[in-house]
Formats: structure tokens, sequence, C-alpha cells
């Protein structure tokens, strides 16, 4: 694999985790709920409200859909394939 596209892959990783991390600050909430609390967006770590279900992050923490997708990146790079059955044992593990 060249740098160039394994620069594109770091990427596109980096991106989802940090994305993420941000995400988790509206997700569940319905856009009533995002307007009330971000009235003028979400772009720093540091607005995302403190409820109960966010109380479980600390700033800058993935989620469990991070954590999903770096088994099925720890699979594809251990198999060179897309084996569904590999991705899902490495999901009960990390549960």
């Amino acid at each position: 694999m060249n740098e160039q596209v394994a620069d594109k892959i770091r990427g596109v990783i980096f991106g989802q985790a940090i994305g993420d991390a941000l995400g988790v600050g509206t997700e569940f909430m319905s856009k009533k709920r995002v307007r009330k609390f971000y009235p003028d967006g979400l772009s720093g770590y540091d607005q995302i409200i403190q409820d109960g279900h966010r109380r479980k992050w600390v700033q800058g923490d993935w989620t469990d859909d991070t954590e999903q997708m770096l088994c099925i990146m720890d699979s594809l790079l251990a198999l060179g394939r897309l084996d569904a059955q590999d991705i899902a044992r490495r999901i009960i593990a990390w549960a």
C-alpha cells in the first residue's frame, strides 16, 4: 500500500473517532432538544451537556460506535478480507 492511501485510511479512522466523540453530544436527542442545548451548533467537546447519558464519557472519548469500527478494522487487518464471523467474535470479546 502506498503512503498516500495509508494516509487517507488513517484520516478516515481518526475522523470517525473524532466525529463520534463530538457526536455523543447529540446522541439520542430529538431535533428539538439539540436546538435547545446547542442553539449555535456543537463544535467543541466542552459544550457537551452532562446529562445521565453523556456523563458516561470523558470529554473527547469515543463511544461504542468507534470501538465496533475498530473491531472491524482489526479483523480486516488480521485476515485481509471481510469475515463477518470473525468481526462478530471480536465484537463479542470487546463487549
